[in-house]
């Protein structure tokens, strides 16, 4: 069977969508989201309705808009109401034509059935001669039965677009209602917001007249404490000028300071170095002095050893005292040899 048609409802659907994608809904995309279906003269008019409906909508939510708009978007809407009427007007019409033709068109296959069920009783008297003739009868009745149903279809789905349509007219009454209401509501608002207004201009004015009074006795003091301002400006540039020469008198005195400082940094360096060679020249003669120390110390334990080795000798030996007397002057002599050498390194160490 085919397609009852296109009505407003599927219309509406296919431009939300689109809308709602973030394109403009055009003629030729609401008949590609229909599946490349229905004219585009049936498709233009429900667009526009739809389009025309959406902007009175969105206008309606506004408010506070200036009266020159307000006029603009009056204006705007009583075009957009005279092109719904029309459209609504000629679609009607419209309708009415389609319907009479189809009601035409269909009178005219009633009688072509009857003409036919006649002709087919009348074959049915020559139903054993003409076989053939029945069988081509019986195609163009199930053809004539066919384009019947396509025809009551069709039928149906313009009743359902005038149902539409009727609705349609309801709702645009009821946005004209609206509408209306909507302005009556915001001339009293914008009567009464220019009330507070001009009231709220005259507080103003007041409060900067008063502040303008402020500001000239502000101006007077400040201008008294611009004198007073100057004056110790004066002031503190003499007390400037002085300090610069006290400054200029220091400065050379720093100077002087700083030459005297640099002779005695220069002396106490030569002091610290020569300090520094002392210090060696002591550490080398305390370390000759443990030396010598140590070597005394031998000396005194070799003496001992000495010391005893002779009393052992003169136990043994007191028989032999001429060679024991010539062992100790060896000894003896030995001895002095040792301490003399000694001494003699002491000296020499202290000597330098």
């Amino acid at each position: 069977m085919a397609r009852a048609g296109i009505l407003y409802s599927d219309v509406v659907r296919a431009a939300e969508k689109i809308s709602q994608s973030g394109a403009a809904p055009t003629v030729d995309k609401v008949r590609a989201m229909l599946g490349d279906t229905g004219s585009k003269s049936t498709i233009a008019p429900m667009l526009k309705q739809w389009k025309d409906a959406h902007s009175s909508d969105a206008a309606t939510i506004k408010s506070g808009l200036p009266e020159s708009i307000l006029n603009a978007v009056r204006a705007v809407y009583e075009l957009i109401q005279a092109e719904s009427d029309n459209t609504i007007s000629q679609t009607k019409t419209e309708c009415d034509q389609q319907l009479a033709e189809k009601n035409n068109q269909l009178s005219t296959l009633t009688e072509k059935v009857t003409l036919l069920e006649e002709t087919q009783r009348a074959l049915q008297e020559q139903l054993s001669r003409e076989q053939a003739s029945n069988q081509s009868l019986n195609r163009q009745l199930n053809e004539c039965k066919t384009s019947l149903s396509t025809l009551e279809s069709e039928k149906l789905g313009l009743t359902s677009r005038l149902i539409d349509n009727e609705k349609q007219l309801d709702a645009l009454h009821h946005q004209l209602t609206s509408s209306r209401q909507q302005f009556e509501h915001f001339q009293a608002a914008s009567a009464e917001q220019r009330n507070d207004d001009r009231r709220l201009y005259e507080a103003k004015i007041t409060r900067l007249e008063s502040e303008l009074r402020q500001m000239h006795a502000i101006n007077a003091t400040t201008q008294t404490e611009t004198a007073q301002l100057k004056a110790e400006i004066l002031r503190l540039e003499t007390t400037q000028s002085k300090m610069k020469e006290i400054a200029q008198i220091q400065l050379n005195e720093l100077s002087s300071l700083d030459a005297n400082y640099n002779k005695t940094t220069f002396k106490l360096e030569d002091a610290e170095r020569r300090n520094g060679l002392l210090s060696e020249q002591l550490q080398e003669t305390t370390q000759r002095l443990q030396d010598a120390s140590i070597q005394i110390a031998l000396l005194s334990k070799n003496q001992t050893l000495l010391e005893q080795q002779i009393t052992e000798l003169q136990e043994k030996d007191a028989s032999d005292e001429q060679a024991k007397l010539h062992l100790i002057a060896r000894i003896l002599e030995k001895h002095e040899a040792n301490a003399n050498r000694a001494s003699e390194n002491l000296k020499e160490d202290q000597g330098k």
